[in-house]
C-alpha cells in the first residue's frame, strides 16, 4: 500500500508537470516559434501520465485538486482573458466527467482492465482540451493579423503543403526535359511561397462581408478538426498506457490486491 501511494504522488506530480510544460509549448506554436514535434511528445506523456494517475487513483478529492492545477497552470501561462473565463467551467466539466467516470469505470470491476477505464474517460477529457485549444486559437494573433485581414499561419499551412512539395519535386525531377524547361527545386519553392500568398488574398477578398463571423468559423472549423484527430490519439495512449501499466505490475512498482465484497442475494 505505501508503494503504491509513492508511485501515485509521482504520477500525480509529473502529470502536473507535464501539463504545464504543454501548455508553454502550445504558446510557444502560437508564437511561431515552437516545435510540433515536442509539442506532440510532451501532449502524449501528458496523457500517459494522466491514464496511469486514474488506474492510481484512490480519493476524487485529489483528482478534482490535481484538475483545478492542471487549469491553473493553463491561467498562468495564457494570462488572464474574457474568453478563457467563459470556456474553463465547461472545461472543468469535461476533465471531471472523464476522469470520475474513469475512476468510477476501475471502481465498479471485479478485474481491473486499463483499456475500458481508460476508454471511459479519454472521450470527455479529449473535448474538454480541443476545447480549450479552440479558445486560445480564438484570441490568438494567428486567427486575424492586421486591420481584420485573415492569414492563414505559416507554420500550419507549410505542414500540408511539405508533403505534396516533396511529390512535385519528385515528378520534377523525374523528368526527362527538366533542364530544358528550366523547372527546379527552387521553382517550386516560388510557387509554394505564390501559393501561399493568393490563398490569403482569395479568402480576405471573399470573406469581406463575413468577417465578422470568420474567428467563430474557423474556431469551430478547428474543433472539429482537432476532434477528429484526437479519436487516433486517443487509441494510441490507450494501447500505449495499457502497455506501460502492465509493465509497472510486473516490475512491482504497482501491486493489485483483492477484497471481499458483500453481496445480498436470494
Amino acid at each position: 500500500m505505501k508503494k503504491n501511494s509513492v508511485t501515485q504522488a509521482v504520477i500525480v506530480g509529473v502529470n502536473t508537470l507535464f501539463a504545464s510544460l504543454t501548455w508553454s509549448g502550445v504558446k510557444s506554436i502560437l508564437s511561431g516559434e515552437g516545435d510540433w514535434l515536442r509539442l506532440i511528445l510532451g501532449l502524449f506523456i501528458w496523457m500517459i501520465f494522466l491514464a496511469l494517475t486514474w488506474l492510481m487513483a484512490k480519493s476524487k478529492p485529489i483528482m478534482l485538486i490535481t484538475l483545478i492545477t492542471i487549469l491553473v497552470s493553463f491561467v498562468l501561462s495564457f494570462g488572464v482573458a474574457v474568453e478563457y473565463f467563459v470556456v474553463l467551467p465547461f472545461v472543468l466539466l469535461f476533465f471531471i466527467l472523464g476522469s470520475f467516470g474513469a475512476i468510477k469505470e476501475k471502481d465498479s470491476r471485479l478485474k481491473i482492465s486499463a483499456v475500458k477505464v481508460f476508454r471511459a474517460g479519454f472521450p470527455w477529457f479529449l473535448t474538454g482540451f480541443c476545447l480549450l485549444m479552440v479558445a486560445v486559437y480564438y484570441t490568438s494573433p494567428l486567427i486575424l493579423k492586421g486591420e481584420n485581414r485573415i492569414e492563414i499561419p505559416r507554420n500550419v499551412f507549410n505542414m500540408l503543403v511539405e508533403p505534396m512539395t516533396a511529390v512535385v519535386d519528385g515528378a520534377i525531377n523525374a523528368l526527362p526535359l527538366t533542364e530544358h524547361l528550366g523547372l527546379s527545386i527552387e521553382n517550386t519553392e516560388i510557387m509554394q511561397e505564390t501559393l501561399y500568398q493568393t490563398i490569403n488574398q482569395v479568402i480576405n477578398r471573399y470573406s469581406q462581408p463575413y468577417k465578422e463571423y470568420l474567428p467563430l468559423g474557423l474556431a469551430a472549423g478547428l474543433f472539429l478538426a482537432l476532434k477528429t484527430i484526437s479519436i487516433a490519439f486517443m487509441w494510441l495512449i490507450i494501447l500505449v498506457g495499457s502497455l506501460i501499466f502492465k509493465i509497472l505490475l510486473v516490475s512491482g512498482a504497482v501491486k493489485k490486491q483483492e477484497r471481499s465484497v458483500l453481496q445480498e442475494f436470494i
